[in-house]
């Protein structure tokens, strides 16, 4: 996985006027710097990213973008997946190796065995298992995270969307309370956690993992009704 983080920053803010610029797709047209300005304005931090992530591909260059005042000094972070590859010598060598489990079963004295029902939860732990309870931290070689995301004014938990990304690790999460597992040897790394939701500001946390820190993560996010230097400003993004 490879990941990105972009600074979003405007030095020198523009003075046109967007009302009077004409509307295209993902933003409006500037006729006085003959570039598409793209509207950043109500887009998630991960999709901030992917949107920068895209234009920097396309043009190699600064984006002149208008974004919300809120996130100016921030960094999202996006992560791209490589793109999936079969591995055709791979399915020859598991079908031959089929093909020799079914005829040398076919030799051997049947048996019965029971299957285990196994039901995974968005953490990839199993449900019904005495080893995983709601308050056992640990498994043997995985360290278990819970990530609540609450209202900053009332503290009350809010359902949210949880995208966790970095050391190695894709995560999606929808809830209110969201868990995972993370294997012992990638303490010591850093993952970004963005958590976004209708009705609040969405927000990115970065956490190095370590065996001592607190195993519940809190996210707080503002609701998109208060006004904190609300309003968007216009530049080419650094």
């Amino acid at each position: 996985m490879k990941q990105k983080s972009f600074k979003i920053s405007i030095a020198h803010p523009c003075t046109q006027s967007w009302d009077e610029m004409e509307q295209k797709e993902n933003g409006r047209y500037c006729s006085h710097c003959t570039k598409v300005v793209i509207d950043f304005t109500g887009m998630s931090d991960s999709q901030i990213a992917a949107e920068l992530y895209k234009q920097k591909k396309l043009n190699g260059g600064p984006v002149c973008g208008r974004v919300d005042r809120t996130k100016l000094n921030s960094t999202v972070y996006y992560s791209a997946n490589k793109p999936f590859q079969f591995n055709y010598s791979l399915l020859r060598y598991s079908l031959a190796g089929l093909l020799t489990f079914s005829a040398v079963k076919s030799f051997g004295q049947t048996t019965t065995t029971k299957k285990e029902n196994i039901v995974l939860d968005n953490s990839g732990l199993k449900k019904g298992t005495p080893a995983i309870t709601q308050n056992t931290k640990t498994t043997k070689g995985k360290t278990v995270f819970t990530i609540k995301v609450k209202d900053e004014e009332s503290g009350k938990n809010i359902k949210s969307f949880v995208e966790i990304s970095g050391a190695g690790i894709t995560y999606q999460s929808k809830g209110s309370i969201h868990q995972i597992s993370v294997p012992d040897s990638l303490m010591g790394q850093t993952i970004i956690i963005n958590a976004d939701s209708k009705k609040h500001y969405s927000e990115s946390k970065e956490v190095i993992l370590t065996p001592a820190m607190n195993k519940t993560i809190f996210i707080k996010l503002d609701k998109r009704t208060k006004r904190r230097n609300h309003g968007a400003v216009m530049g080419m993004m650094g």
